[in-house]
């Protein structure tokens, strides 16, 4: 029965409520499995829904924020939540750096001489 259900496919769910009703045990395992799953569902706000929709339709983790109008720290929270929830993993850490003042000087340094490489 978890098994049709989880792998079935479309049509699938619809046969097995039909049998479930001439087979009342199988009808209660059936009713106890839809409702594991749709309160794993109520657990995820609709923020996180839409999100994890974005990535399994292929939308890139790193430009998920724009896809959904957050902004950048909105989505790492939400990320934070997720993988907290053992939904999402983490396969790569993405570094935001900015130049320090010697940075700055260095690149400075880059255009005076003529060997920026734009």
């Amino acid at each position: 029965m978890r098994y049709l259900l989880r792998y079935g496919g479309g049509n699938i769910l619809e046969l097995l409520l039909k049998a479930a009703e001439e087979f009342p045990t199988i009808k209660m395992e059936f009713q106890e499995e839809i409702e594991r799953e749709l309160k794993e569902l109520e657990e995820l706000d609709d923020m996180e829904k839409q999100l994890l929709m974005a990535l399994y339709s292929g939308v890139d983790p790193l430009e998920a924020h724009e896809f959904l109008g957050i902004d950048e720290r909105e989505l790492e929270e939400i990320y934070d939540r997720l993988i907290d929830k053992g939904i999402l993993k983490i396969i790569r850490i993405r570094k935001v750096v900015d130049l320090t003042k010697n940075g700055k000087k260095i690149v400075n340094k880059l255009v005076k001489y003529g060997m920026g490489m734009l």
